[in-house]
């Protein structure tokens, strides 16, 4: 018994040093993240807890808002327009910082013009194209924006990433809504993903073999075959058919945020004008075609770099002014707004 006791202990205290070595290395740090996460929509989408502060993937610093919207700004709403971004991890900011972000920069340009506009972001890491839609229908029952834009890019097409949840704790686990997790294995997981370590070891398991995996995980299932992820595209496109005849009189805008062009962008960028033929498409992937890509990525992780966000910002700034200035002035000529945009 005391040798047992012995050889616990023992394993206790290496299984600590492995953590702290773990932690000062920082090699763990990409892979953790707190519960930040909320069910919605009836399980069908799942969104930030609002009012907070969260470390998540990336690692990125959270701070959200009233309404679980990442937010860049201290200030509370102004009597300028408002504008609502919808989107994935790419719009989110995975890996950036809050001020950094599309959405942030697209809300510094505007305000040149619009005094007191505002953008929020409701980027959502994990997010499919159905998700974005539904946090959209959603989120459009509590504010009126003057501009919506939905932002995507080719995996959100994915069927897989709908294969995950919301546990008790707030963090997203794979698996669908709705089936029966055992309350201790939920403890339990909860717990292991406090360990730097086991993070860590897990992504190892988990990377391609034979090659060098990401470091920085996101809420997204693994990758799908090309194949599987078109399969049906066109149906869950869809879904957006609602969401456009429910805006009525509010301008959408669609953004391809792709930082190479795909099958499944190519995809979205033939399908989406048939859908929503008033909205303002803007097709970004020939902005990133002719140099090189690492730029426009964080290194070791994977999601738009600070440049690739302010690409983002500079092409989509004057096609959301426009959309302003028609709602404002529904007579306005869209190329003079274009061109005087900031």
């Amino acid at each position: 018994m005391k040798q047992l006791l012995k050889t616990i202990v023992i394993l206790l205290l290496l299984a600590c040093s492995v953590e702290v070595a773990v932690r000062i290395s920082g090699r763990g740090g990409p892979f953790f993240t707190e519960p930040a996460f909320q069910t919605a929509g009836r399980n069908s989408y799942w969104r930030y807890q609002p009012d907070g502060r969260f470390t998540v993937y990336g690692p990125t610093v959270l701070r959200t808002g009233a309404y679980g919207e990442r937010t860049h700004n201290q200030l509370k709403l102004g009597a300028g327009p408002l504008v609502a971004v919808f989107g994935d991890s790419f719009t989110f900011g995975q890996a950036v910082g809050d001020r950094v972000t599309w959405p942030a920069r697209v809300e510094e340009n505007l305000q040149k013009r619009f005094p007191g506009a505002r953008v929020l972001n409701f980027g959502v890491q994990g997010h499919s194209f159905d998700m974005i839609v539904a946090h959209a229908r959603d989120r459009l029952r509590t504010i009126t924006p003057a501009v919506v834009v939905l932002a995507f890019i080719g995996d959100d097409l994915d069927p897989g990433r709908a294969q995950k949840h919301v546990d008790r704790f707030g963090y997203l686990a794979r698996g669908p809504a709705g089936v029966p997790v055992h309350k201790g294995i939920e403890i339990l997981r909860a717990i292991a993903r406090q360990s730097h370590a086991l993070l860590l070891f897990k992504h190892w398991l988990d990377g391609p073999p034979g090659g060098t995996p990401v470091r920085a995980s996101s809420p997204n299932t693994r990758a799908t075959p090309a194949h599987t992820k078109t399969a049906g595209a066109e149906g869950r496109l869809a879904s957006l058919r609602w969401l456009h005849a429910e805006l009525a009189e509010i301008p959408l805008v669609l953004a391809e945020l792709d930082l190479r062009e795909t099958e499944n962008s190519r995809l979205l960028r033939d399908q989406l004008p048939a859908i929503a033929p008033e909205a303002a498409l803007v097709y970004l992937p020939p902005r990133f075609a002719e140099t090189e890509p690492a730029q426009w990525r964080v290194a070791g992780d994977g999601h738009p770099s600070p440049r690739a966000h302010a690409v983002y910002a500079s092409t989509l700034t004057p096609v959301i002014a426009d959309a302003l200035i028609r709602r404002t002035m529904p007579d306005s000529r869209s190329d003079t707004a274009a061109d005087e945009s900031p």
